[in-house]
């Protein structure tokens, strides 16, 4: 096996920590960006090295140009002073992991982090770690329907406010 082919393997595995790393955080947007990085100069996205026909210079580079893209949006919002939470829900209500950030979802963001931190982290607790959904009592299932109609409510004004229609579906 040549260097480079060592190489291929080395960035897939990188790809594929980082990957379940965002899953485990919750961070679609990188999740996703990671999932499937396409190759633009080869048409193709980049799947299992073995199986690949792009050159590996190619594929290293690819994969690697993704994973700083990201990396340097998190040093922005650390320049930022950003909370890691309202960094990830900035992206997720943009859709994507942008190469800036947009001051209206942003501040959507913030105001949102906010309300989600004050009014509903912590809220529902169980003493059990795991809890089927026939079992949960349904006083806990009434709280938890109220506080996500509230949520819901809260999601629209923000929009409203801050996004304006077609950011973010009603639901």
């Amino acid at each position: 096996m040549s260097y480079e082919h060592v190489a291929m393997h080395l960035v897939y595995i990188m790809k594929k920590t980082e990957n379940r790393r965002y899953s485990d955080m919750f961070y679609l947007p990188a999740q996703d960006a990671t999932a499937e990085i396409f190759s633009a100069e080869n048409c193709q996205l980049i799947g299992e090295p073995e199986k690949s026909k792009i050159p590996p210079h190619d594929y290293v580079e690819c994969i690697l140009d993704e994973l700083l893209r990201i990396e340097r949006h998190w040093e922005r919002g650390r320049r930022l002073k950003l909370d890691p939470e309202v960094v990830i829900l900035h992206d997720c209500i943009f859709g994507c992991v942008p190469r800036c950030f947009d001051k209206k979802v942003l501040e959507a963001a913030k105001v949102l982090h906010d309300y989600m931190d004050k009014e509903v982290r912590g809220r529902l607790r169980t003493k059990e770690k795991y809890v089927l959904i026939s079992e949960i009592p349904e006083s806990l299932r009434r709280k938890f329907n109220d506080m996500m109609a509230k949520v819901r409510q809260k999601v629209r004004e923000v929009r409203d406010q801050y996004l304006g229609k077609g950011w973010l579906g009603d639901f």
